[in-house]
This record gives C-alpha cells, structure tokens and sequence, in this order.
C-alpha cells in the first residue's frame, strides 16, 4: 500500500492535479484579498483618525499614574456610542475593566490603565502602519513583540508549505539524495518546534490580555 502511495504520489498526473489545486487556491486568495484589502483600507482610516488617534493624543506623554481614569473612560465610553461597529472586543473589554475600578473607587488602577495603554498604542501604531503613514517601532510594547512574532510565524509555514509541495514534486530528486532529506528533515523540525512554541505563547497572551478570556466581573 505504501509504495502505491508513493507510486501515484510521484505520477505525472499527480503533479498536474496539485499544480491546478495550487494555483486555483493561490488565485482565490489573491483576489479575495485585494478585494478585502479595499474594503478594510475605508474601516481602519475611520478607526485611526476617529478612535484611537484622539485616545493616543490625550495619553501621550503622561505617565500612568498622571491620567485621569475617569476622563479616559468617558474619552472611550464616547468612542463606544458613536462608533461600536469598528471597536474590538479587547476594546470593550478595557472599557468594562475601567468601569468597575471607578465604580469600585479603586485608587490603585494603575495596572489596568497600562494594560489599556499599551493597547490603545499598538493598535494606533498598527493602523498608522497599515495604511502606510510613518510609524515609530517600540520593541517594549507587548502588542508590538506579539506582531513580529505573528510575522516570522507566517512566513515560516510558507516556507514549509513550499518545502512539502517540492518534495511532492519533486520527490525523486529528494530521495535519490540523503543528505538534502536530512538537511530539509531539520529545518521542518525546527519550524515546527517553533509553531509548536508559538502557539503556546499565543494562548498565553490570549489569557494575559483577556481579548478572548474575559474575568468575570
């Protein structure tokens, strides 16, 4: 069964079947994207020049403990009423949190203020990014690491998915060399060690900024 497998795997047929799926699914992506890409460009505009350049403007160069909770709330709570379409569930979230510390009258919220700062400046360094405007890169941001890291995460399992689809194309040159099958062997392992270890620090962050994983308030 195996070498049958291996048979047809190696087939001419083969080889033209996988080279019609590729490049009708590479074709869908393509254009689904630039489609997307349109449509996105109009939300994000809205998003950085109504949310959060007002919010980045109103925290910039203040030290945690100078701002005012209050007024960051009602800056954020005005957001929400105008503009709940184009707010994450992080955002709410944020928003929740520092609701409860008012009304708690906690005097010590310095730590949920970061946590919303911190995401109040990565998401407006990513839409001034995004839509090509300058942008200063802060590898002390979490969100900032959290999006390098996604990158490289990418840009690896295309470089797997290549290696897999040459090695169906191409499968008698591989195994007619053992020393390419190793090399290729270790650099699979590697990627998927670092997936493997990505996914897990994704889950982690996941909990550490509740963007999914929400306390119960």
């Amino acid at each position: 069964m195996e070498q049958i497998l291996i048979t047809f795997i190696q087939s001419d047929a083969f080889k033209s079947l996988l080279t019609i799926i590729l490049t009708a699914v590479t074709t869908y992506f393509v254009t689904g994207k630039t489609n997307s890409n349109k449509y996105n460009i109009n939300i994000k505009s809205l998003q950085l020049e109504k949310i959060y350049l007002p919010l980045h403007q109103y925290l910039w160069n203040k030290k945690d403990d100078e701002i005012d909770v209050k007024v960051l709330y009602e800056n954020m709570l005005l957001k929400k009423r105008k503009y709940l379409l184009y707010l994450s569930e992080t955002y709410l979230y944020y928003l929740k949190r520092i609701k409860s510390e008012i009304d708690n009258n906690n005097t010590n919220s310095c730590q949920i203020v970061k946590k919303c700062r911190l995401y109040i400046d990565y998401e407006y360094s990513r839409l001034k990014r995004e839509l090509g405007y300058p942008y200063k890169n802060d590898f002390r941001n979490s969100y900032s690491i959290f999006y390098i890291v996604k990158i490289i995460f990418s840009v690896l399992n295309v470089i797997l998915a290549l290696f897999f689809s040459s090695f169906i194309l191409l499968g008698d040159i591989y195994f007619d060399n053992d020393i390419l099958i190793k090399f290729i062997g270790y650099i699979v392992a590697v990627i998927m060690m670092f997936d493997l270890f990505t996914c897990i620090l994704y889950v982690i962050y996941k909990i550490l900024l509740y963007e999914y994983i929400h306390d119960i308030m």
